[in-house]
Parts: C-alpha cells; structure tokens; sequence
C-alpha cells in the first residue's frame, strides 16, 4: 500500500506534467492555442528530420491535430515567420505536395529542449532504491 508521502509524489509528479510548458524560453506561442499545438509540429518535424523523412502540409496538419484548410496555413506561416520551418516547393514528381521543412533554428531550439524536458522526467519519475 502506497504511503501518504507517496501518494503526495505521485500528485505532486502529476501537476507538473499538467502544467509542463514545450519551450517555454523560446518565444513560441503568442497564446494559449499556439502554446498548445505548436509543439506537436516543432517535435513532428525534428523527429522526421532525423529519420530523412519529409512532412507534406497534410501531414504537418496531421502532426497538429487541425484543421488543414484553416488554421493549419495559418500556423505554417507564423512559423515561417519566425524562421523557424520552410515551404519547399513542390517536386516535379507530384506538384500536389509542397513539403514542410525544419531549419536549422528549429532544429536548435529543439535539441535545446529535450535535455529539459528529459531533466522534468528524471525529477518526477521515482527512483528505485538499489540492493547492496
């Protein structure tokens, strides 16, 4: 049976979960929606980045969890904005698709974050206590 010191643990991990802010130093979000679904696509694309994959806008909307005739262009161009992705023009094979990609800075600003993000994990997850 859990103890009441335990018990506060878990709770305590619990609400520091619920109020985690992605790159909260970054100057990314300017409201609670973007602070909100941006991450979701600066992780997306760093993720497809390092596995040489590229994101169409589908599926960058996809990694957002939006709209993608209305508010996915929207975010796509605060971003760009903020030089953070780039639209590469779409490829002679399909002029369907313009793809989505990280620059450099995202790239930056994420491998920044996980060191942080990997910190919160270690101090909410309880340790085992070894045998000697």
């Amino acid at each position: 049976m859990a103890t009441v010191a335990a018990k506060l643990r878990l709770a305590q991990s619990a609400l520091t979960l619920t109020k985690w802010q992605w790159f909260a130093g970054a100057g990314i979000g300017r409201n609670r929606d973007e602070r909100t679904i941006i991450p979701h696509l600066l992780l997306g694309l760093y993720l497809a980045h390092k596995a040489g994959k590229k994101l169409t806008k589908g599926e960058v909307c996809r990694c957002m969890h939006v709209d993608q005739s209305r508010t996915s262009p929207k975010y796509i161009r605060y971003l760009v904005q903020l030089g953070l992705v780039e639209i590469e023009a779409r490829p002679a094979e399909d002029r369907r698709k313009d793809f989505v990609l990280p620059t450099a800075r995202l790239l930056k600003i994420v491998e920044a974050e996980l060191p942080r993000a990997l910190g919160l994990m270690l101090a909410i997850i309880p340790r085992k206590k070894s045998r000697h």
